[in-house]
């Protein structure tokens, strides 16, 4: 028996056909072929599924955290056991360390849209409240009361 070029190259150079053992069942009846353009698309659907599910999930979340220095406004002097606390969007407190620095994490939260904007307020005894929204790599500056 004779082969063509066609028929002697290895069935995957040919064509591809997902499930294509279907269509070597049975002489390649027109069910098979029929369940096997059925099965492809049904797992196309699937895999598209959660391709777009899988996206969508991972740009859901949104990590909140804020850090900097506090200085003293008149003397430009760092502020230590300043309470930094999470007010909007962010929760926790924390105190500023001797050099002025804090850092400050509120966790992961839900963001379909961009991580929303969080506000943090710096307090001491002696100086105003300060409020600053998103105050990461931030130099803040408290006025003496």
């Amino acid at each position: 028996m004779e082969m063509t070029i066609i028929e002697s190259l290895p069935f995957f150079f040919v064509e591809y056909q997902p499930f294509g053992f279907l269509n070597r069942l049975e002489g390649k009846s027109n069910i098979f072929k029929l369940l096997n353009m059925k099965l492809a698309k049904y797992y196309t659907i699937k895999l598209a599924t959660f391709s777009i599910a899988s996206v969508l999930f991972l740009s859901c979340e949104c990590r909140q955290e804020a850090s900097g220095i506090i200085l003293d406004k008149n003397t430009n002097e760092p502020i230590d056991s300043v309470i930094v606390r999470g007010e909007e969007g962010m929760d926790g407190e924390v105190y500023s360390a001797e050099d002025g620095s804090y850092a400050i994490d509120g966790g992961m939260t839900g963001a379909v849209k961009g991580c929303p904007d969080s506000k943090v307020s710096f307090s001491k005894e002696g100086y105003e409240t300060m409020y600053v929204t998103n105050p990461n790599e931030k130099t803040i500056y408290l006025v003496p009361e």
